[in-house]
């Protein structure tokens, strides 16, 4: 009875789509691109959070903590090249350069001339 139900709304729902005008369907798709637009800038606010979180982490050394809410923010927003500067310096400082230099990689391939990351990927180069 259920999936009854679920199926006849369902073709309510696309004989009426099809009878309202053109300027509505746009109105309805211009809603939907807004809701869309909103909940990104909120995601990309709390990657911010993740990300401030973990500075604030970094300066007391406590590595593991850091590691996780930049992960956290990386899983909200993969295109945050701060957040992988500051993993590379949290490995730079844990003295595991490999590591450190792979997260400066995926920085400068977000951003090539992002000076901080070429400082920090020159010391460990020399």
């Amino acid at each position: 009875m259920k999936y009854l139900f679920q199926i006849l709304l369902l073709l309510f729902l696309s004989v009426n789509l099809t009878a309202l005008s053109q300027e509505k369907i746009n109105d309805v798709l211009n809603r939907y691109t807004d809701q869309v637009k909103e909940q990104t800038e909120k995601n990309s606010k709390d990657a911010i959070f993740h990300y401030k979180f973990a500075y604030v982490l970094v300066k007391e050394n406590l590595f593991e903590k850091t590691i996780d809410e930049c992960r956290k923010a990386l899983n909200i927003n993969p295109y945050y090249k701060e957040v992988y500067l500051l993993l590379a310096n949290v490995y730079y400082k844990k003295e595991i350069y490999s590591q450190a230099l792979e997260y400066l990689e995926k920085s400068l391939d977000i951003d090539n001339k992002y000076i901080e990351a070429n400082f920090l990927r020159g010391r460990i180069n020399l």
